[in-house]
């Protein structure tokens, strides 16, 4: 029988796998950079802050929540496309109330948009599904644990994507201050029951080293054997300067004046095996959970509200109170899929045609229907097999 590890292996290179990731977190914490070196490429250019004071006029307008999506083909094994969501601005206003609503409609759109193309009677052939897969939340190590707004955003995120916390920058704490900052955090996941991506009993070096799949393992890094939900949330340290390694590879690297950190180097930070489980390991889990669980209950939450709505509108009572189950009307009442009520946000071109031919077969067979009551009556009247045959041609 197959081990778990082999069958992550062959779903792994049997199937094209795009990840589609969301990057949430306040400004400052190394998201963009992070990004350019899971990508290996400049994805988003960063430059220096301009730290001079703003006009008076602007120092009270706060940053707006913007969306900003970019799309990757990275240069790995398989080529993997990344959709990458990133959500700038995201904590950094004065009043950051409306933020996790914000959130929480884009990523409730994108199973929206899935969800009317199933119901299509035409599907396009172009892949659209938008949905995140993953959500890396950066959070702020502050030695006091989750903040307000860490807590309101993630309660609407865990019902709708996987979440992965990281710590940003990891470089400015020294070894203690990190796991402290860990454990304040992890201690506010559970206190608040904050929904993150279950990582199972995976071990750290099964999935990396057993699969025999790690593309961005140079053979020497040493792997700690322990379950990867105890890594939580992981610790990253990136650069944007690209050097040659060692081993002959090309690594990021960030500078201080005393010397200089390598990014890829596990004694450093996390980064090269959150890497890995996010474009390998993993990957294909990320995409079922989405699809099988977060997609799945919103799916049926939605057919189950648009079902109520049909039977019981607004301001009239329910069926079963207002007829009796044997009564004629109560026969004639829609179902939840009844072609004839649009889906939010399909267009109207798409259920009409369906509608007028069902209605057009349903003529007919009532016009059949009348005819064979005609016809039983008048076999009861002419007994003789001639007439019956000529007031059945008549009929007909």
């Amino acid at each position: 029988m197959p081990s778990a590890t082999d069958i992550r292996r062959r779903r792994n290179t049997s199937k094209e796998h795009r990840l589609c990731m969301l990057v949430l977190g306040e400004k400052g914490l190394g998201k963009k950079t992070f990004l350019n070196n899971l990508c290996g490429k400049m994805v988003f250019p960063t430059e220096e802050r301009n730290r001079e004071v703003p006009e008076p006029s602007q120092a009270h307008v706060s940053p707006e929540v913007k969306l900003r999506t970019e799309q990757v083909q990275l240069n790995d094994i398989r080529c993997t496309p990344v959709d990458i969501v990133l959500f700038s601005g995201c904590g950094d206003c004065i009043d950051n109330t409306p933020t996790p609503e914000k959130i929480k409609e884009y990523l409730d759109a994108q199973f929206d948009i899935v969800l009317n193309e199933e119901l299509r009677i035409k599907r396009s052939r172009v892949d659209t599904d938008s949905r995140s897969h993953v959500c890396i939340y950066f959070v702020r190590a502050t030695s006091r644990g989750l903040q307000e707004f860490d807590i309101q955003l993630m309660k609407q995120l865990g019902d709708r994507v996987n979440v992965i916390p990281v710590i940003g920058k990891a470089d400015l704490l020294t070894s203690e201050e990190l796991q402290y900052n860990k454990e304040l955090i992890m201690r506010d996941l559970h206190k608040y029951e904050l929904n993150i991506f279950d990582f199972k009993n995976d071990k750290l070096r099964d999935s990396l080293i057993e699969t025999g799949d790690f593309p961005y393992y140079d053979g020497i890094t040493k792997i700690p054997d322990i379950n990867i939900r105890d890594m939580l949330p992981f610790s990253v340290i990136c650069g944007n300067r690209e050097i040659t390694g060692p081993h002959g590879g090309i690594v990021h690297v960030r500078n201080y004046q005393w010397g200089q950190v390598i990014v890829e180097d596990s004694s450093n930070s996390d980064f090269i095996f959150l890497k890995h489980i996010l474009l390998w390991s993993h990957l294909q889990e990320l995409r079922d959970v989405t699809n099988d669980i977060f997609y799945e209950n919103y799916r049926t939450k939605m057919l189950l509200s648009k079902k109520v709505s049909v039977e019981c509108p607004p301001g009239s009572e329910s069926p079963e109170s207002s007829q009796s189950p044997g009564s004629a009307g109560g026969s004639k009442r829609r179902n939840a899929f009844s072609v004839s009520t649009p889906v939010p946000g399909q267009k109207k071109d798409d259920y009409m045609p369906f509608s007028k031919e069902m209605e057009e077969k349903n003529k007919i067979i009532e016009a059949y229907q009348q005819k064979i009551v005609a016809l039983e009556k008048l076999l009861k009247n002419n007994p003789d097999e001639a007439a019956a045959k000529a007031c059945l041609d008549a009929i007909i």
